[in-house]
């Protein structure tokens, strides 16, 4: 790594920049910082920041929010373009963690097509849960079947009956990991996430 940039410093020191009103400084050193990553063309390290970049750009507050979801997408797309698959890094979480983000971020997004939007967060999420399993990473693998029984519930394409039943497993199998013991808020969440996609399910069942 050239001196110029100690990327461990940097993070370190990007770390110390968390308040809402600190987002777009910290971008703009992201953005200094790829700058330098581009003329010594070091793609992964590109990547890398590119990551830190989206999720800030998601974290941000200021500005227009739509523009800040759409910029938090071409990093996340151009971190995947480098890191094609979960091998391709050394820090498997990490990657799943980008298709997370990305699927947050497509959920979210109001630009596009609404459907082609939700199946891409679909496929971002499933991408995730083929690294988080519940005997590896058992709380980032509830946190994204949470976001994906969200995704199904809302579903435009396929089967409004099946799109219902998947978001109830998901649901249920999350719940078997936040429970109202150990995480009572997030407990209560789902809770009544699986309660009204199940009163859905059963409205249209009995049509």
């Amino acid at each position: 790594m050239n001196s110029l940039l100690n990327l461990p410093l940097f993070i370190k020191a990007l770390d110390q920049l968390t308040l809402p009103h600190e987002m777009p400084f910290k971008i703009n050193l992201l953005t200094w910082a790829l700058s330098y990553a581009k003329y010594t063309e070091q793609p992964r390290l590109e990547a890398i920041l590119h990551g830190i970049r989206g999720t800030c750009h998601m974290q941000n507050l200021q500005g227009n929010q739509e523009e800040n979801l759409e910029y938090a997408l071409a990093d996340f797309n151009a971190v995947l373009e480098v890191f094609t698959s979960a091998t391709d890094v050394v820090a498997p979480r990490e990657w799943a963690e980008i298709r997370c983000n990305r699927g947050t971020a497509y959920y979210n997004r109001t630009r596009g097509d609404r459907a082609n939007n939700l199946e891409q967060a679909l496929a971002d999420f499933d991408a995730a849960l083929e690294v988080f399993t519940r005997d590896t990473w058992p709380l980032d693998w509830a946190m994204t079947l949470d976001s994906r029984g969200i995704v199904y519930s809302e579903r435009v394409s396929g089967q409004p009956t099946d799109n219902l039943q998947q978001a109830i497993a998901d649901f249920d199998a999350a719940l078997t990991v936040f429970s109202h013991e150990t995480a009572p808020d997030r407990h209560h969440d789902l809770y009544l996430q699986r309660l009204h996609a199940q009163q859905q399910l059963d409205r249209l069942l009995s049509l």
